[in-house]
């Protein structure tokens, strides 16, 4: 492992280590102490020494092995043996190029181009940039991990064991372990020094981006694109290493030098800078080690940097960083102050000190830290009240320009840290200088308030306000503790504390701007429940003790909260008194006597909004002491005129107390809200008009007061948040309308039921009209998310399986009958509008636009982001929409359309379907791509989920081509991507092979990890694109790694470098583990099997088979898996159960089972493709080795020998027993037919039971009990409890039914795959005689068992066992055996063959294609023993007594169905009946039996068997040419049986008894000329022929008729013969025929002789046939003599005979 990967499983180690999910400890310890010589040389710049130079000049360039890492040939790791490399002129100009950019020697660039190993085909910049990006990653990584390593060995509890794990690697780090304490020193130092070089080499690259900014970028992309990585990583680094120096002061590694030596960094700036705002953590670390009551140094020492900190320098030079100063003023002087504290007098330097934080706060110190806060809190989600108030307290101070973009969230909790100290120390060491501050404040604050009242103007109010100081420093607070409820719990914990006596100091005689900054305060020390339930308490007002004597001072609590919000919101309705004084000012109706007042309000809110949401109590006091007359105050509030932040924090009020919300509490909201909304001009009418009846409230007063809200973007952001809580689904166990989140009659007073109106709010005003109109992008993105999740709460709220359930059950006349509640349901559920609105172009071309973002501003938005929450919702809400579109289509639009029109805008879509849309945008196809690689884990999720829906849409996938040549190809989704796709997919491509690497720590974290989810996401997307177009280029073959060449695809660069998706998914079939601790786990068996399914895909499409192939061979593929593959038994465990344990169907065991299965049957299915490929390409050596393999031998690639399963080991998973009693025996549910919730079968897919809609049918089945129950006596009712309990017991069962169907489908796969793998090894791989004869003679030992039992339980896999014994048996007869013990023992095991499939026909009467394969078996078996001699004969006579026993004893059943199937059965039934009959007939001649004869005439078979020679010539005349051949076949087959019954006299007596005779005189066979045949047209059709096709057809028509009269003439004397020669009435019989078809006898004869010509070869071997036939029935009845005694004609003496 190289140094950089090593490094970045070290800093994944130490986070998850930090949040606690860390599985291997020990793997981190063994990291750390692999990486301690790193750190140690993390800051050194090993210059090169004047050897290597001179050998640099004369073109030799030394370096260690490829192994190492970029720098650790700087860290001086250059102990191992050197390798020398020869460098010419352009990598000397390259590494030049390097040295500059990373201001290094060029020596130390050269090696680092070396070690980067890239491509050689590159550009110089691209040499540049990888090697760049390299080295800033692995220091980055360096000063990350160390980081991590400092703050773990100071946070952790000081008698933590790993603790001291962390302490003992630091102290080596800094060296100090050996009692050199000054070593922690020079680390520091070199800390300061790294800094220092960072910020010039920032300095450079700042310049040189500069100047593209001026000259136009001529350098280049890549160029530029290197500058703003390496810019934007050393700020990283800086701020990384600034952290690092503050760990080093807080661990007390330093001296005060160090700390003079820090403040030594001050005179190089000139500016205030985030990079000089790095190292106030050091600074507060320092001053808390140095300054504070518990520091070490002496008086002297503190008094000494007192001198150095306390006072702020007055030098001009100073001035641009003299609040940065002030800061650090007014930090030391708190801190020195602490060793004051307990002095009974007052020390002397009291004043001092309080002249110094005097000093500091008049040259903007808080304010400073609070902008520091603002610039570096990245939460875009900040309540405007905040902002509001922030703004207020910088507005009299200049702005600081901080780009805090950039700041990470760990410095930015040390700084929070830093200001922490700093609260502590200021409220504790100077309370003093707090209490001046407040008296100060509102000293001035009442002369200004008294001036106002006087009416006295501007000019002459005196001096302006202070700045107010300490409002800032209660905000300050806020920042400090927010998010960080650990913390905030030291102000909660003991009441005689400094802390809380300042809460309780605070909350007094507050000024409308200190309410506000202190409700901000208690917020953030009021997060989780401890905190909360305090903060409650505090504001009960309970727990404050009132004083023994004099007036209590009142603080802030809840009652005062709530009065004074309901004062402003009457007194934002009256009119405003005028007055014609000219002095006198005119209050405007927002100003209610303080300017701040409506921050003051929006403060309020938030903190009531805060608490509301916490589990402390506020909410439930708010609902149970002042609702509804609270929330219809804010509402009134809201509609006077108050700034819109005010009316965007009373929705965000409102919308907090929906925390945990209950039915109850979102009708009353819901109801409160509609009526506000309907009255709401009427409210805030003067009350001198009250006496006047209020109007009706009317549809057009809630679309105006909407409208209204639509003005301004915080207050409709803050009400469509306000909505989408309110749409949110409810915890209700009702049915129909009590599941929709609002009231059902809400509005039903003057407009439609529903919410129609609030969702044309959101969709039409909002987010189709006003977003695109903001010019601020953040509020767009803002809005957009907040509008697009009320979208997707309201579509996912919508409970389709109880529509589609009650559809379905309706239609099958169920007893419930609940249509008119789910008409309801589907016509008042949102959901409908939505689709509505989605579905239309207004809201639909926003929705797409949405989805239009560029990967770069992606990859680069925070996790939190607007952005990228906004392109997660709108993926939602097109995956649900796929999902819902056939239920709206099908079954709530109509119900909608068929109720009274809708009022609102929308009258019907104007997008037929949402893939209409899709294909109209195309380029979200690429989008989606980009998204789904992004590092985003919860994007790429939603997004690959989204990718593998379209991938599978037949609308999307068009499998055919346009006959229209001008047309092209219809659109598919590959065509989408652009005119080259490839291009756009590359980097795509390299991003998912990245996520499917397999990574060990992905293991320890479990299926639940973000990793395995996304490898799992990315296959299951692979494979949906490839299993719907499997035989077409799309997507995934591109992403894989393909290339597309037209229609075809061909191999591309990346596979054969390895470096591909498809390398990546090979991998994962080969290593990825599919047991933990010998338990096969479902999880990783799943993973393991979907990367298998990938390439299963691949390998059997044909565009893609031989690439796939010949590639996996080149991996040795096949090889790898067999070795690693385990053997299964009835006592291996999965997910900790065995097949016979009673959990095993109830829990995910089974489908553990099932993936397993799954991955074999995809094993055998490619080696099936390995052995035809190798088999068709005539490559002996890969059969052999492949044989091999499956012989339990695997050849490594050194020559030895590993063993593995065989192929009869792998026979394994047919001895589970997965047999199991899942029967239903219901107590309440009796009358509920769960068959009619199996799904419809697709095709390779089993029928399994829908558990959602049984869910809800159970439902409301038990509801329907309950409600007509309700007037039954209490004796008889059932309790509901016990009806739960049954429904979750049904659900289990009939889950557990669905993983046994889906086991035992998964079974039957792998069964059929197995199989054909026997049937490709014994007809494909090289195999001698005796070797293939024991290979077959060893299957059947092991099939035989099973195949005996599942004839007897009737198994559906019986069939696959038969199909085999079928294919071993026609096998074995292809095969030569010399070997006569051999040819015994197989005969033997054959004959137990035989007896079960003799078995297996008499119990398969229903299954045509079983019998079939039993035919073939007894057909070869008998042929086999009837037609052997030999050595054998003893052998064979026994078997052939033995099966005409087995014949017996099977009754005449047996033959009965073979008769059936012989004349009723289809294709090869009817054949291989037929052709066993022939045999049983044969060996019962042979065993002298007339058993199968009279069979035959007791189920008067033989003239079934006869009838059909009458009608042969007319069925072959009116017959398909098509189907003439098969015709034949059976034709042959029924003589060949006639004739097998023809050669006994009993059954020749028989035939000729079922008139075979006649039946040969009605065939017309032999009236016909022999030298044309019958009449047979060649065609169906009028077409004209060519002559060579017309003389073929003549030839086959010929020959058929041929074949036909061999038949029957072999039948007729066979039968004649058998009769006995000397038999006179045969005789007759025979010269009667000969007589009256003399013609055509003369004719075969004339056409055996040549007459007529020339015979054709193919015609020979027939008509010699005939002629034998007809000589031998001649002789046979003395034709010769009869027609020379007879003289019938004498012209025939001189003709032929």
């Amino acid at each position: 492992m190289d140094s950089l990967s090593r490094l970045q499983g070290l800093h994944a180690d130490l986070v998850a280590f930090t949040e606690t999910r860390l599985a291997n400890i020990d793997r981190l310890w063994q990291e750390l102490e692999d990486s301690i010589q790193d750190f140690r040389n993390l800051l050194d710049k090993t210059a090169p020494t004047a050897a290597d130079r001179e050998s640099y000049n004369n073109g030799v360039i030394q370096i260690g092995p490829p192994g190492d890492s970029a720098t650790d040939s700087c860290a001086g790791k250059l102990n191992v043996v050197d390798q020398e490399y020869a460098v010419n002129d352009e990598f000397k100009h390259i590494s030049r190029a390097i040295a500059t950019t990373l201001d290094l020697d060029e020596i130390e660039a050269g090696r680092l181009l070396i070690q980067s190993q890239t491509d050689i085909h590159t550009t110089e910049d691209t040499f540049v940039m990888d090697v760049v990006s390299k080295f800033h990653n692995r220091r980055d990584l360096l000063l990350q991990c160390l980081r991590i390593t400092l703050q773990q060995s100071l946070s952790l509890e000081p008698d933590d064991g790993v603790r001291r794990v962390f302490e003992t690697t630091v102290a080596r780090v800094l060296e100090i372990d050996g009692g050199v304490s000054n070593n922690g020193s020079i680390y520091a130092r070199k800390c300061l020094s790294t800094l220092e070089d960072i910020e010039k080499l920032q300095a450079k690259v700042a310049d040189a981006l500069q100047s593209k900014a001026l000259l136009g970028g001529p350098r280049g992309r890549e160029f530029y694109a290197t500058l703003e990585f390496q810019r934007d990583s050393l700020f990283k680094q800086h701020e990384a290493l600034a952290c690092i120096l503050a760990y080093l002061f807080q661990g007390d590694y330093t001296n005060q030098e160090d700390l003079r030596k820090l403040h030594g960094v001050l005179p190089r700036w000139n500016r205030l800078d985030l990079n000089l705002v790095h190292y106030l953590p050091a600074f507060s670390a320092a001053f808390r080690q140095y300054g504070s009551p518990g520091s070490h140094l002496s008086q002297e020492s503190t008094a000494s940097l007192d001198s150095v900190f306390g006072s702020l320098p007055q030098d001009a030079s100073s001035a641009p960083i003299r609040p940065f100063q002030a800061v650090l003023s007014l930090w030391w002087t708190v801190e020195y102050s602490g060793q004051f504290r307990d002095l009974s007098d007052q020390d002397a330097g009291s004043d001092k000190r309080a002249n110094a934080v005097k000093a500091a706060l008049k040259e903007d110190a808080l304010e400073f830290m609070l902008a520091i806060c603002t610039s570096t809190n990245s939460d875009v989600w900040r309540h405007p009240a905040r902002q509001e108030l922030v703004a207020l307290l910088l507005s009299d101070t200049s702005s600081f320009a901080l780009e805090g973009e950039q700041t990470s969230s760990y410095f930015r909790l040390q700084f929070m840290q830093s200001l922490e100290n700093f609260t502590e120390a200021f409220i504790s060491n100077m309370p003093d200088s707090i209490r001046k501050l407040r008296t100060e404040e509102d000293d001035q604050r009442l002369n200004q308030l008294t001036a106002m009242q006087e009416g006295l103007p501007p000019a002459n109010q005196g001096t302006s306000v202070s700045k107010l100081h300490l409002e800032c420093f209660l905000i300050l607070i806020s920042f400090a503790f927010e998010g960080r409820p650990e913390a905030a719990e030291q102000w909660w914990e003991d009441p005689d504390s400094n802390l809380y006596g300042f809460l309780q100091w605070a909350s007094r005689r507050q000024t409308v701007p200190r309410v506000s900054a202190f409700c901000e305060l208690l917020c953030s020390i009021s997060e989780e429940q401890e905190c909360a339930e305090a903060a409650h308490k505090f504001l009960l007002d309970d727990s404050q003790p009132a004083p023994t004597r004099g007036r209590r001072i009142p603080s802030m609590n809840y009652q005062q909260i709530f009065a004074e919000l309901e004062l402003y919101a009457q007194k934002v309705h009256e009119r405003p008194i005028t007055s014609q004084l000219p002095n006198v000012r005119k209050i405007q109706p927002t100003d209610m006597n303080e300017l701040e007042s409506p921050v003051m309000l929006s403060c309020y809110l938030r903190l009531l909004a805060h608490l509301s949401r916490q589990p402390g109590g506020t909410r439930q006091y708010i609902l149970q002491t002042v609702t509804p007359a609270f929330p219809q105050a804010l509402l009134l509030l809201s509609s006077g005129p108050v700034p819109s932040y005010l009316r965007a924090s009373v929705f965000a009020a409102l919308d907090a107390l929906l925390t945990d919300k209950t039915a109850q509490t979102a009708a009353a909201l819901w109801q409160i809200v509609d009526d506000w909304a309907a009255n709401s001009h009427d409210r805030a009418r003067p009350s001198a008009s009250k006496t006047i009846a209020p109007p009706k409230p009317t549809l057009l007063n809630l679309q105006s007061t909407l409208n209204s809200l639509a003005m301004s973007f915080d207050q409709y952001d803050a009400f469509v948040v306000f909505l989408r809580d309110l749409v949110a689904p409810l915890p209700s166990t009702g049915l129909g309308t009590d599941l929709l989140p609002f009231p059902k009659d809400l509005g039903a007073s003057y407009r439609a039921p529903g919410i129609t109106p609030y969702v044309d709010f959101v969709c039409g005003q909002i987010f189709a009209k006003a977003l695109p109109e903001v010019t601020d992008e953040l509020q767009r993105s803002i809005g957009s998310f907040h509008c697009l999740e009320f979208v997707a709460v309201g579509l996912e709220g919508f409970n389709e399986d109880y529509v589609a359930m009650l559809d379905r059950t309706t239609t099958a006349h169920d007893a419930l009958q609940e249509m008119p509640e789910a008409a309801s349901y589907a016509q008042r559920s949102p959901f409908a509008r939505l689709m509505q609105w989605i579905l239309g172009s207004e809201m639909n071309k926003p929705l797409m636009e949405t989805l239009r973002v560029p990967g770069e501003a992606v990859e680069a938005a925070l996790l939190d982001s607007p952005l990228l929450l906004s392109l997660q919702r709108s993926i939602d809400i097109i995956n649900r929409v796929l999902d819902l579109q056939p239920t709206f289509f099908d079954i709530v639009r109509p119900l909608v359309q068929s109720h009274s029109a809708h009022d609102g805008p929308l009258a019907r879509p104007n997008v037929n379907s949402l893939e209409d849309s899709l294909a109209a945008n195309p380029e979200i196809v690429l989008r989606l791509c980009q998204f789904s690689a992004t590092g985003h884990s919860e994007l790429a999720l939603r997004a690959l989920a989204l990718l593998q829906k379209i991938s599978s849409s037949p609308k999307l996938n068009n499998h055919f081509l346009a006959s229209d040549p001008t047309l092209g190809r219809t659109r598919r989704v590959v065509d989408m991507l652009g005119p080259d796709p490839a291009f756009e997919l590359e980097p795509i491509a390299r991003n998912l092979s990245a996520r499917l690497q397999f990574e060990v720590r992905e293991l320890e974290e479990g299926f639940g990890s973000v990793s395995y989810l996304l490898k799992d996401g990315i296959l299951a997307f692979f494979n949906a694109c490839l299993e719907t177009q499997p035989d077409l280029p799309n997507i995934a073959h591109l992403l894989i790694g393909f290339a597309r060449l037209g229609e075809r695809l061909t191999i591309s660069d990346s596979i054969d470098a390895a470096t591909a998706v498809f390398n990546t998914i090979v991998d994962l079939a080969q290593n990825y583990p599919d047991d933990e601790g010998g338990i096969m786990s479902s999880w990783l068996i799943h993973m393991k099997a979907a990367a298998l399914r990938v390439l299963r895909h691949l390998w059997s499409s044909p565009i893609s088979r031989t690439i796939v192939v010949g590639q996996l061979r080149r991996f040795q593929f096949l090889q790898s898996l067999y070795i690693s593959l385990p053997v299964v038994n009835q006592q291996t465990l999965w997910d900790g159960n065995s097949v016979l344990a009673p959990a095993f169907w109830y829990t995910t065991s089974a489908e553990a089972l099932a993936e397993f299965l799954t991955f074999r049957a995809s094993l055998y299915n490619y080696t099936v493709s390995e052995i035809r490929s190798a088999a068709k390409d005539g490559l002996s050596t890969v059969l052999r080795q492949t044989l091999s393999t499956l012989q339990g031998k695997t050849t490594n690639v050194d020559g030895s020998i590993i063993t593995n399963p065989d192929v009869f080991a792998l026979f394994d998973f047919l001895e589970l027993d997965l047999s199991t009693n899942l029967e239903l025996d219901p107590q309440f549910y009796v009358g509920v037919d769960f068959e009619v919730y199996l799904t419809d079968v697709a095709e390779g897919q089993s029928s399994v039971y829908d558990i959602k809609m049984i869910r809800e049918y159970l439902h409301a089945y038990r509801a329907d009990i309950i409600k007509n129950q309700a007037t039954a006596p209490s004796s008889s009712k059932i309790d509901e409890q016990f009806l739960i309990d049954e429904a979750d017991a049904i659900l289990a069962t009939i889950e557990a039914r669905n993983r046994s169907i889906l086991a035992h489908k998964a079974r039957s796969d792998a069964l059929h795959e197995y199989i054909e793998m026997l049937i490709a090894i014994i007809e494909a791989c090289p195999m001698e005689p005796t070797t293939k004869a024991q290979f077959i003679l060893q299957m059947l030992q092991a099939m035989l068992p099973k195949l005996d039992v599942f004839i007897v339980d009737g198994r559906a896999d019986v069939m696959e066992l038969a199909r085999a014994a079928d294919a071993l048996l026609f096998s074995l007869s292809q095969t030569d055996l010399s070997n006569a013990h051999m040819n015994n023992l197989i005969t033997e095991k054959l004959f137990q063959l035989f007896r079960a499939s003799v078995e297996g026909i008499a119990a398969s009467s229903s299954n045509t294609n079983l019998r079939t394969v039993f035919y073939s078996i007894c057909s070869q078996y008998l042929s086999r023993i009837t037609s052997s001699t030999g050595g054998a004969s003893d052998v064979d006579a026994k078997a052939r007594r033995n099966s005409m026993d087995c014949v017996r004893s099977a009754s005449q059943r047996v033959v009965q169905i073979l008769c059936d199937d012989a004349e009723d059965g289809v294709d090869a039934c009817r054949l291989n009946a037929l052709n066993l009959l022939s045999f049983l007939t044969s060996l019962a001649r042979s065993e002298k039996s007339s058993f199968v004869l009279n069979s035959f005439v007791n189920a008067n078979v033989l003239q079934i068997l006869v009838d059909p020679l009458k009608h042969v010539a007319a069925e072959f005349q009116s017959s398909e040419p098509v189907y003439r051949r098969y015709l034949l076949s059976v034709f042959e087959a029924r003589m060949f049986l006639l004739l097998q019954l023809s050669r006994t006299r009993d059954g020749a007596g028989a035939l000729l008894d079922a008139g075979l005779m006649s039946a040969v005189r009605d065939s017309s066979l032999f009236r016909a000329d022999p030298d044309l045949g019958i009449s047979i047209p060649s065609t169906s059709g009028d077409a004209p022929e060519s002559n060579n096709h017309a003389a073929d057809s003549a030839l086959s028509a010929l020959r058929t008729y041929y074949v036909l009269l061999t038949s029957t003439l072999r039948v007729l004397l066979s039968a004649f013969l058998s009769r006995g020669a000397q038999n006179e009435q045969i005789q007759y019989l025979a010269r009667s025929f000969l007589t009256e078809y003399r013609p055509n006898m003369v004719g075969v004869f004339k056409k055996h002789a040549g007459v007529s010509g020339k015979v054709d070869q193919v015609l020979r071997p027939l008509v010699e046939e005939c002629v034998r036939c007809y000589t031998g029935l001649a002789a046979l009845s003395g034709f010769m003599d009869f027609e020379d005694q007879a003289g019938l004609d004498p012209g025939r003496d001189a003709g032929f005979s």
